[in-house]
């Protein structure tokens, strides 16, 4: 009978912690992380090792094998956890990059402090009213305008300015940045509508990216992701999170997701997008009458035609994204950025859509600003940059030499 109690104290003893290690080797295998697993299954080594040396000390205990292997295994499954979230904490992308969000009451987008102007934008203050003989761009965006991640200098629009002061260097002329994070159409051409007096452009752009239109969000389209994220939260994350184990309950949630995707709990993402797809399409007629109204506003304004810009985005953070034989995930956006120009076009908007003539350059670089966030990179900022440009110089730079 006393040898068969040590056979299961030294089953409870090693079952534990190997259970614990397969538990935990499995989520990283799920969420693919190569470099993780391998430390994991490193440290699984050196419990083993560590559990050794647990034993003999718990030994001193002698008759109490029970105790001894409940211990010993509780220990292991302590150091697994805890060393997996060292481990995920060491290789994790967000560990080593600058800051993003508030710091100290300061405000920074990947380690960029933001500063504003007297009207509240990412842009120097300019003078009130327009000096006589400046020709003066306003841009309007969202967060692709905006700069997430990059300096202001390092914009598009800065370095169209710099672009067009080389072009005609006897003229006096600037490109005002009037972006803002998550700004949707709507907004933008409310915001365009206001500030057209303030500002008293020349000409006007308005960036265009996917989500930019998506005016309806009346169920979102990934409604059983945030269901089961925000129930692994309430009961997963919390505990998780108390235990100071942010990084191995993330990669929980990611595992679990990706297999909840295979199993069917969860959307595919090409369900997701096909929702996505019709609600974008209920959007057009309300999309079609904002843009005509903006369009009319600047034609009020003695204005040329505005100019609607489609800037393309990758889809991938850690590879370039291939622009001349799209990955289906893509497919869907460029389809619904083509149908947003052409209704912009219909309008009474100049349409520029980039993709064409770039998307082989598109395709053979980086296009986010790190691999967590897929806003643009600087290089991304200066093609959109020169095609503008191009697009201006060519159909507007009578009109830029004329208003002199």
């Amino acid at each position: 009978m006393v040898h068969l109690w040590h056979r299961a104290a030294a089953a409870v003893q090693w079952g534990l912690p190997a259970a614990t290690g397969t538990g935990i080797a499995g989520i990283v295998i799920f969420s693919q992380r190569s470099l993780p697993l391998l430390l994991v299954l490193v440290g699984a080594v050196l419990v083993v090792s560590v559990g050794g040396i647990g034993s003999r000390l718990i030994s001193w205990y002698g008759s109490l094998a029970g105790l001894r292997g409940y211990i010993a295994g509780l220990i292991a499954a302590v150091i697994i956890l805890y060393g997996s979230e060292a481990v995920l904490f060491v290789t994790a992308p967000d560990t080593w990059l600058p800051p993003d969000g508030i710091v100290k009451g300061m405000h920074y987008t990947w380690g960029h402090l933001i500063y504003e102007n007297s009207l509240g934008f990412r842009e120097r203050d300019f003078a009130q009213p327009k000096p006589p003989g400046m020709y003066r761009i306003m841009i309007v965006g969202d967060s692709l305008s905006w700069g997430v991640g990059v300096e202001p200098d390092e914009r598009y629009s800065y370095a169209l300015e710099q672009l067009l002061h080389n072009r005609f260097p006897d003229r006096l002329l600037e490109v005002l940045n009037f972006a803002r994070p998550a700004a949707t159409t709507a907004e933008e051409v409310a915001l365009l509508q206001s500030l057209l007096p303030v500002v008293e452009p020349d000409l006007v752009v308005v960036a265009f990216q996917e989500d930019d239109a998506d005016l309806i969000h009346s169920v979102p389209v990934d409604a059983e992701q945030r269901q089961f994220t925000a129930w692994y939260d309430a009961r997963i994350g919390r505990v998780a999170e108390q235990l100071r184990l942010p990084h191995v309950s993330s990669l929980g949630l990611g595992a679990l997701e990706h297999l909840g995707r295979q199993v069917g709990w969860l959307p595919t993402r090409a369900e997701e997008l096909r929702r996505l797809s019709r609600e974008r399409q209920a959007t057009l007629p309300e999309l079609r009458r904002l843009l005509a109204r903006s369009a009319a506003d600047v034609h009020r304004a003695s204005l040329p035609a505005p100019i609607f810009v489609v800037l393309p985005l990758g889809v991938y953070t850690d590879r370039p994204t291939d622009f001349v034989h799209p990955p289906k995930e893509l497919q869907p956006t460029l389809a619904w950025q083509a149908t947003a120009a052409e209704t912009a076009r219909e309008a009474g908007w100049r349409t520029v859509d980039m993709l064409p003539a770039a998307a082989r350059e598109l395709s053979s670089m980086p296009l986010t600003v790190n691999q967590l966030d897929r806003h643009p990179s600087p290089a991304l900022h200066r093609l959109y940059a020169q095609f503008l440009y191009e697009t201006i110089v060519s159909e507007y730079g009578e009109h830029i030499t004329r208003s002199e």
